[in-house]
């Protein structure tokens, strides 16, 4: 499924979503096709912040541009670029989703003046010091989990279908075990919980703050991540947002994440 937690194309990538009413009478794995089928508006400019908590409640704030598309094939793909503080400035990520494949992940970091792909071995990494890893951001194939629909429940205001996904052993998951809670009405994420390879809760994440876009689009400005065992946790906010904004090609390139001129 894919998480629009910012930064990808992941459920940390399912910031926009179509409004729909779905049928109650679904399986667990329909729901979570139907979350992977939620995807961002054409194209679309963020302005984000992301700010890391200490144990002590300590803020860390980031500032980046993240930039979304669609391609022609239809698969999704983002570039995130690091505005502030200066150590970060000029760092960048690319995520490309791939057909049948673990999405291509890139960071440029300027200090070291390269591309590092990120492999499948460290995706259990920490994102820029937060609390998503590279494995959270990236898009989760539906057919590489085993889901069960738990007992509907409402969160806030609203009616929630209930998904628990067991990670088969080819998803090279470093969860265990997820569960996620999906509005019914747009089958948007408010909350999930995600447990280690013991079967111990690890992070737990909240979804909120969710308007309209311009063009009918659903986004949601704020996500939380808190890692239930260190006491550290990561929220994103969205500070700025422009949809259909004709977002070029040419910002999904290598050029683009070693040109420190441009963010």
């Amino acid at each position: 499924m894919k998480r629009t937690i910012i930064f990808s194309l992941s459920f940390t990538l399912m910031l926009f979503a179509a409004a729909a009413v779905f049928s109650e009478e679904l399986t667990g794995k329909q729901i979570v096709e139907k979350m992977k089928k939620v995807t961002f508006s054409d194209d679309a400019i963020l302005k984000v912040k992301m700010i890391n908590f200490d144990k002590s409640g300590t803020p860390h704030e980031k500032v980046m541009i993240q930039r979304l598309k669609k391609g022609k094939d239809g698969l999704g793909q983002s570039v995130t670029s690091f505005a502030s503080p200066p150590d970060v400035k000029g760092s960048k990520f690319l995520v490309m989703e791939q057909k049948n494949a673990d999405d291509i992940q890139k960071l440029y970091l300027p200090a070291q003046k390269r591309i590092r792909s990120i492999s499948s071995g460290e995706k259990s990494q920490k994102f820029m010091g937060s609390e998503f890893s590279y494995y959270d951001l990236q898009t989760h194939d539906p057919d590489k989990g085993v889901h069960t629909r738990m007992k509907d429940r409402v969160i806030g205001n609203y009616d929630c279908y209930a998904v628990e996904t067991i990670p088969k052993e080819s998803a090279n998951s470093e969860y265990s075990k997820m569960v996620y809670w999906v509005r019914k009405d747009n089958m948007m994420p408010v909350a999930a919980k995600f447990f280690d390879k013991k079967g111990a809760l690890f992070k737990e994440m909240t979804i909120w703050n969710m308007e309209k876009a311009e063009d009918g689009n659903w986004i949601a400005r704020n996500d939380k991540m808190n890692n239930t065992q260190t006491g550290y946790a990561t929220e994103i906010q969205i500070l700025e947002y422009k949809v259909n904004a004709g977002v070029a090609d040419e910002f999904f390139t290598d050029q683009f994440l070693q040109d420190e001129t441009r963010l």
